[in-house]
């Protein structure tokens, strides 16, 4: 599966939109990955640009007193677990492609696409 940034995930803030496009190729690098130090090296990269991008991301909702800041919050909070969680499965070489490809593509495509896109309704 390869993951591909599409303009219509593009939300309006050119650097929100630099981020996400960041975070595709990283995933779409991860997905890609075919041993397990690869794929440790680059999951703790998305890691890295997703605490980022995340941090980014909540400051401007703050900055434009985005009301569903608090719930937003809470899903990237829920993501950066789940990707940690991934981490320690790559670590110790327990996770399947498909499961990591299914968490991946569903969280990038569903959160940019759908929770995202409520911010972009907003501005």
């Amino acid at each position: 599966m390869k993951l591909e940034w599409q303009s219509s995930y593009s939300i309006g803030d050119a650097e929100i939109d630099a981020q996400h496009q960041a975070l595709f190729e990283a995933a779409d690098l991860l997905l890609a990955a075919s041993d397990r130090d690869s794929k440790l090296f680059t999951a703790v990269r998305l890691m890295r640009l997703t605490q980022e991008h995340f941090a980014h991301e909540e400051w401007v909702m703050q900055q434009v007193g985005y009301p569903e800041l608090a719930t937003h919050f809470i899903e990237h909070t829920d993501l950066l677990s789940c990707l940690n969680g991934f981490i320690e499965k790559i670590s110790s070489n327990s996770v399947s492609s498909g499961e990591l490809e299914n968490f991946v593509s569903a969280w990038l495509q569903t959160h940019v696409a759908i929770s995202d896109a409520k911010l972009v309704a907003f501005l």
